[in-house]
């Protein structure tokens, strides 16, 4: 179960202490729903495409395996996909731009839309671009640590790590 509090658009958000005014480069919103606790952990599905071959769904053993998943990915264009299922309610992806720097977004299936986050280091990555036509940018290109961290954490519940920014697109509203 996702524990979560709803923040007014203009209030600021603990977690991080982001100011939230609009949200999507300006797409005004009554609402923002903002994990606030541990959700815990769900049991999760990944599929990697290596070299353009897909793996196939395999049960994520637990979060330890998500250090050898991600060193797999060896040349640019390699993904990673995690998600849950019945019915897929988050999902992750990662993708290596090159040696040792990922793209990461995670995503969050809600009755109004998907909430697309493509995670970056720092608070410049909460006003970083996220749009479905735009590659990353810089604040938004990740170590092969800072997607493990990011991907370990997220895979138990926790959310994101003190340290890293996400800028959110919502897609089907």
């Amino acid at each position: 179960m996702v524990r979560s509090s709803v923040i007014e658009v203009g209030q600021e958000a603990t977690a991080g202490s982001v100011e939230i005014d609009a949200i999507d480069g300006g797409l005004p919103r009554e609402r923002v729903e903002v994990m606030t606790q541990a959700s815990g952990p769900t049991q999760l599905w990944w599929e990697t495409k290596i070299d353009g071959r897909f793996s196939g769904w395999t049960l994520l053993e637990g979060p330890e395996q998500i250090v050898n998943l991600v060193k797999a990915l060896q040349s640019p264009g390699d993904t990673l996909h995690l998600e849950d299922d019945q019915p897929v309610t988050r999902y992750a992806q990662t993708m290596l731009i090159e040696k040792g720097i990922y793209h990461l977004e995670l995503a969050a299936l809600q009755l109004d839309g998907t909430y697309n986050w493509r995670i970056g280091m720092g608070k410049e990555a909460d006003a970083a671009v996220n749009t479905p036509d735009t590659g990353t940018a810089p604040v938004q290109e990740m170590t092969t640590a800072a997607i493990i961290e990011v991907l370990s954490s997220w895979a138990i519940g926790q959310g994101l790590p003190m340290g890293y920014g996400a800028a959110l697109h919502i897609y089907g509203r």
